[in-house]
């Protein structure tokens, strides 16, 4: 993931960042979308990298599968394996 610092941007462009607060901004190049601005926090940040990262995918798949052939565990089941049961 690239990252700009607001110093380096042209002033138009921190202007606008400084109203995402409120807003979203869509960036449009020959009249089709190609990229938006939104505020993010940390987390949400945290969520786009991992949503984007194909090693984190694989792993979520991978898990899914065998949550589907093996079945899951039972909130008794890991009560019990913290010794809370």
């Amino acid at each position: 993931m690239k990252h700009l610092d607001l110093t380096h941007a042209t002033d138009s462009l921190a202007a606008y960042i400084k109203k995402l607060e409120e807003d979203q901004l869509v960036v449009m190049q020959h009249g089709k979308p190609i990229a938006v601005l939104i505020s993010v926090t940390e987390d949400e940040l945290e969520d786009i990298s991992l949503s984007k990262n194909p090693e984190f995918l694989a792993i979520l798949e991978k898990s899914r599968t065998s949550l589907q052939h093996k079945g899951g565990v039972s909130l008794e089941q890991v009560k019990q394996g913290l010794g809370l049961a």
